[in-house]
């Protein structure tokens, strides 16, 4: 049996044929499915989708494109979602220097806070590099 560690179906991508792409994983020998959060709202979505389906799980974070978001709210919510059976990992976290979108000083400290969530709540992360 296949996981894939990084799914990201709640992309906009896959809206009009994510049912059907998520059922003909198993066909193709992927039996587990983990779909990370890419900021707070994507996060929201990856957990939803975990629990509509049996093999999917989720992942909550802010990927460095959106770590200006990050704060002791959006944290605080994330630290609900972790409560939640199919919540395994923080991510997708980490740093981006190549578009530099984001001042590298607020990567780093979203990295940084997150971080810290996933040793308080005792998650693996999932770090984009």
């Amino acid at each position: 049996m296949l996981f894939d560690t990084h799914a990201h179906m709640d992309d906009r991508a896959f809206a009009e044929d994510q049912h059907e792409i998520l059922l003909g994983l198993r066909e193709k020998g992927v039996g587990l499915v983990m779909n990370p959060g890419c900021s707070l709202e994507s996060s929201r979505n990856a957990v939803a989708l975990a629990q509509k389906y049996d093999f999917v799980y989720a992942a909550v974070g802010s990927h460095p494109d959106v770590a200006d978001e990050v704060n002791e709210e959006v944290l605080e919510e994330y630290r609900k979602l972790c409560k939640l059976e199919k919540v395994k990992a923080i991510g997708e976290i980490g740093i981006d220097y190549h578009y530099e979108d984001i001042p590298r000083d607020l990567q780093l400290k979203a990295f940084r806070m997150q971080m810290e969530l996933a040793r308080e709540v005792g998650l693996p992360v999932i770090v984009h590099e």
